[in-house]
C-alpha cells in the first residue's frame, strides 16, 4: 500500500516523494544529499551500506501478491483529476482542464 500511495503522489506530482515512513534514520541520509543529483541514480546499494554498516544484497525479484481486483482502476491519477474537476477544483497542466 505504502508502495502504491507514493507511486500516485510522485506520479501526481512529478517529483520524488519521501515520507516519514522512510524512518528516522532513512531521513537523516536523505538530508545529507544533494537530491538534485542523485534522483535519477540507484541508492538502494549505498542507502542499505550505511544502515547496515556494510554490504547489503537485494534479492532479484520481491515478492508481493498480485494486483488487487477490487481497487482495480481506482489508483490512476486520471479518475483523482476527474474527481477533482467534479468538486470544481481547477487542475492546471491536464488535458482534463479543457472538459
Amino acid at each position: 500500500m505504502q508502495g502504491g500511495h507514493m507511486a500516485f503522489i510522485r506520479e501526481i506530482a512529478d517529483c520524488l516523494v519521501l515520507s516519514a515512513y522512510h524512518g528516522t534514520e532513512v531521513m537523516k541520509i536523505w538530508q545529507n544529499v544533494d537530491l538534485g543529483s542523485v534522483a535519477n541514480k540507484d541508492m538502494r546499494d549505498l542507502v542499505g551500506e550505511i544502515l547496515h554498516k556494510g554490504p547489503v544484497i537485494y534479492p532479484s525479484a520481491n515478492p508481493a501478491p498480485g494486483p488487487s481486483v477490487i481497487r482495480k482502476g481506482l489508483g490512476s491519477p486520471d479518475n483523482f483529476i476527474s474527481m477533482l474537476i467534479e468538486a470544481g477544483v481547477i487542475i492546471i497542466g491536464t488535458e482534463k482542464e479543457k472538459i
